[in-house]
């Protein structure tokens, strides 16, 4: 038996209909790897949220000090000249793949230690970088201890990432931006799209009347 060719008006239909399942898969799949890349920052916030908090623990209380733009100093074996993140790295089994964000693949370093507290402790005369004290924070479920570095504006290889006059998850307007998880210090991780005076604080002493963060002054 002879077989039949395609006609032209066949392979047309045939290709409309491949164009259309793939229009309509493409966003599902986009999706998808969305959801899993938040899923795995929240994952890496999580875990550096207990490296911290077991550092504080054997430390005074005390969370590692941030500094100013630092790159990771893996020849260097002076702990006071290293990154917070490279003070928690023996609490991590020395996995720095976690302080990568999925969301951020160009920066080294996709993740922000929450010091503003420290910095505000300071003298008003002379506000300088300082460690924040776990136990002086008032609100653990409120408190800001990291987050992702969307918009981050210091060197990609910075490996010091802070919040002591930066707002590294949020617009510095103050207005809706990005949806970014934030770790704060009782360990939970959630997703915020601005900074909310009632629900987070960068402060010791809480939420509040004069909760501002760094682009509204002190």
């Amino acid at each position: 038996m002879k077989s039949r060719a395609f006609t032209l008006v066949e392979l047309l239909v045939v290709v409309a209909v491949i164009g259309i399942l793939t229009a309509l898969t493409i966003p599902a799949v986009t999706k998808a790897l969305d959801k899993g890349k938040a899923a795995k920052s929240v994952a890496n916030l999580g875990q550096i949220g207990v490296a911290l908090n077991t550092y504080a623990g054997e430390h005074e209380n005390l969370y590692p000090m941030a500094g100013g733009d630092i790159t990771y100093q893996a020849e260097d074996t002076d702990p006071t000249k290293w990154p917070w993140q490279q003070a928690i790295d023996s609490y991590i089994g020395s996995n720095r793949g976690v302080f990568r964000s999925p969301n951020l693949p160009e920066v080294e370093f996709g993740y922000y230690l929450g010091s503003r507290a420290g910095l505000l402790s300071t003298t008003d005369s002379k506000k300088e970088f300082g460690p924040v004290n776990r136990l002086w924070i008032a609100e653990l479920s409120k408190h800001i201890l990291g987050g992702e570095c969307v918009y981050w504006s210091s060197s990609k290889f910075d490996a010091d990432k802070d919040d002591y006059s930066q707002t590294p998850s949020f617009r510095n307007d103050g207005q809706k931006g990005v949806r970014t998880p934030i770790l704060f210090t009782d360990g939970h991780v959630q997703a915020f799209d601005r900074f909310d005076p009632a629900a987070m604080t960068a402060r010791y002493e809480g939420t509040g009347d004069g909760n501002l963060y760094p682009w509204s002054g002190f």
